[in-house]
């Protein structure tokens, strides 16, 4: 068995023991982006039983959207296995494009639950359109940044 079989058959067999049928992501370079997918269905063919075979579905992200939206799918749709491109998180995160959005939801989920956040809710808040890159947001940081903390704008806000 070459080594990304092996790969292969490590990324099912965490895949099928996760209880909670989170994905296992697979980083693959850009030039073999198509091949890593085939190397799988050949893989799935050939090395599982049906009954394992049946339970592993995988999909290819090229961008940091394409993945986020993987990553959201319902755990009945969800893809065992996530064949990411390298540099994929940052294409698509660029200025002018959906990028500003996707940054924010990855803020917000990296910030949910934590503890002691004050001050840095208060820098955040002063530098959100700044950091992500979203013209016209920063005259609206403060409103802005308090909305996507709490879910609400502060009383008078954007009226």
């Amino acid at each position: 068995m070459g080594k990304t079989f092996v790969a292969l058959a490590v990324a099912a067999s965490v895949a099928l023991s996760d209880p909670r049928r989170r994905p296992v992501v697979v980083m693959v370079p850009p030039a073999l982006k198509e091949k890593w997918p085939l190397d799988f269905s050949v893989f799935l063919r050939e090395c599982l039983p049906p009954l394992l075979r049946d339970k592993l579905r995988s999909a290819t992200a090229d961008n940091a959207a394409q993945f986020l939206q993987l990553l959201d799918d319902s755990p009945a749709r969800r893809a065992s296995i996530i064949f990411l491109t390298h540099g994929a998180m940052h294409r698509g995160l660029q200025r002018g494009h959906a990028g500003g959005w996707i940054k924010l939801a990855v803020i917000q989920r990296a910030l949910h639950r934590r503890k002691y956040l004050h001050s840095l809710r208060k820098n955040l808040y002063q530098r959100m359109g700044d950091l992500l890159e979203m013209a016209g947001l920063s005259d609206i940081n403060r409103t802005f940044g308090s909305t996507c903390w709490t879910g609400r704008p502060p009383t008078g806000a954007m009226n």
